[in-house]
């Protein structure tokens, strides 16, 4: 868009007192993620508390954009906040007209007719992520992969945190934020044991910002054209923000689910140049995959087998890194940590990043029929087949959205090409048919293909409907009670991060 369709939020913007603002962003936030009551310095209307969630008229992401805007356009000392409800309602109608403007705006209508599944996938990164609540599993996962010993190494060296003292860090303070909007300079935490002083100011040291930088960064990143909704907030980076209030210098956390997000998938950008970063992070990975497999289904009749080496002629090869397998069917699971690039989540016009992406993740399915066909040859020592159906499956450490009839049918048609180029039969996409699944969304399948059978998920999952499907939303569908009986994994890891926890 052109910075005309922008000004009426900035000016508008410009009228606010930027700290009691955030404040408020920060309590509908907390309101919408946690169903957290409202502080008392909050005025809203009771036909918003009323409303059912879809009726409420903002989401998340919404309020994410809207504190980036504050941060770069609000001032220090104006009278007018958005404690006040008709002055937060009136703003969010502000920042909805901008983005309406952009999809009306005639020099980029076309993009969005043109790019229809492109723009799709990148509204799924933009929302979906808060359509879940951060949860103890997500937490844990991050720490037991983090806390592989190599992995350990490399983030005490890195950022002067191990694992351990990283994670506790993170409880406590995203515990502080749930009470308070900001925290008074020095920082305390009561942990005697486990962290020195220095560990909490190398944490804040790291993952904080002046504000007046945060400014800066801000500027730098914004967009006004029709990734406007989408560039990269720099509050991610770094959640916490130093301002003076009350003429004290505060820490505080305008969004604080982003402290969470920083000390779980955000750490990995801490660390992922570090010399053997890269096969420490598969390795762990992969180990954690079994450690679920293993964990959900050791009460039932489901076998779990590990990666073992083989040979075809004087050919070493490794086998996929695990198999599970019933009396009904068996699952070949490839574990991958790639993560989708930002310009993938983010651009509609510039679709080279979202096809190298979807390359890549063609080329894994197709690691996992190469290997496949190995076994099918009688080449694996460890299995041989018995004519039960199999089931490919690329589990990714991060969610990639890859459902709908966009993305699917474009990794199967990358899928295609590279098979017959390794002179292998495309049809096996069709007799052995593949999925792609978060290891989040493996963590209930694999419990409830351990209840009722592989075959039978497995088969409902890949039928013609239900292939577009992510896992999660298969679950949800079609398994939600058996979804919501599944017990916590790892509750033992609580006491490595933090004894008596």
């Amino acid at each position: 868009m052109t910075y005309q369709l922008y000004k009426p939020l900035r000016n508008h913007l410009r009228k606010y007192s930027l700290l009691p603002s955030l404040a408020a962003i920060r309590a509908y936030a907390q309101y919408l993620q946690f169903d957290q009551p409202f502080p008392d310095y909050v005025q809203v209307a009771p036909e918003f508390l009323a409303a059912a969630p879809e009726r409420k008229g903002v989401h998340e992401w919404q309020l994410e954009l809207l504190a980036r805007e504050l941060i770069l356009n609000a001032t220090e000392n104006s009278k007018i906040d958005m404690r006040v409800y008709k002055n937060f309602a009136s703003t969010v109608a502000k920042l909805k007209a901008v983005e309406d403007s952009i999809v009306g705006c005639a020099a980029y209508r076309h993009l969005y007719e043109e790019n229809v599944f492109r723009e799709l996938y990148r509204m799924s990164h933009r929302q979906m992520p808060w359509q879940q609540q951060p949860n103890s599993s997500d937490y844990l996962r991050y720490f037991k992969i983090f806390g592989h010993a190599d992995l350990n190494a490399i983030l005490e060296r890195t950022i002067g945190l191990n694992a351990q003292q990283l994670y506790t860090l993170g409880l406590g303070f995203s515990g502080m934020y749930l009470e308070h909007f900001g925290l008074n300079d020095p920082i305390r935490f009561e942990m005697e044991g486990i962290l020195e002083q220095e560990h909490i100011d190398q944490f804040t040291q790291r993952f904080s910002i002046e504000i007046d930088d945060l400014k800066k960064n801000v500027a730098e990143a914004q967009s006004y054209d029709q990734d406007f909704a989408y560039t990269m907030n720099p509050l991610l980076i770094t959640p916490l923000v130093w301002v003076t209030q009350f003429g004290k210098r505060t820490l505080i956390a305008p969004i604080p689910t982003y402290v969470l997000r920083r000390v779980t998938e955000g750490i990995y950008y801490e660390i992922y140049d570090a010399v053997g970063f890269s096969a420490a992070y598969g390795e762990s990975f992969q180990e954690y995959v079994g450690e679920v497999l293993v964990a959900t289904t050791e009460a039932f009749a489901c076998d779990i087998l590990a990666e073992q080496e083989y040979q075809v002629g004087r050919d070493r090869k490794d086998s996929v890194d695990w198999i599970m397998e019933d009396n009904t069917a068996t699952i070949f699971v490839e574990c991958k940590t790639k993560k989708v690039r930002f310009e993938a989540k983010v651009s509609l016009a510039d679709a080279a990043a979202l096809d190298r992406d979807l390359d890549k993740m063609a080329e894994f399915v197709v690691q996992v029929y190469k290997t496949l066909a190995d076994a099918l040859n009688g080449n694996y020592i460890h299995w041989q087949q018995d004519g039960r159906p199999i089931y490919p499956m690329v589990v990714n450490l991060e969610e990639w959205y890859a459902f709908g009839d966009g993305i699917i049918p474009a990794i199967d048609e990358r899928a295609r090409v590279r098979l017959a180029a390794a002179g292998l039969e495309p049809e096996m996409l069709q007799q052995y048919p593949y999925s792609i699944c978060s290891v989040k969304d493996l963590e209930y399948s694999a419990a409830i293909m351990g209840q009722v059978g592989i075959q039978t998920y497995m088969q409902l999952k890949n039928d013609e409907e239900h292939r577009l499907w992510t896992h999660g939303s298969f679950i949800r569908r079609h398994y939600y009670q058996e979804m919501n009986e599944r017990p916590d994994l790892f509750r033992d890891a609580w006491q490595q991060i933090h004894p008596g926890l």
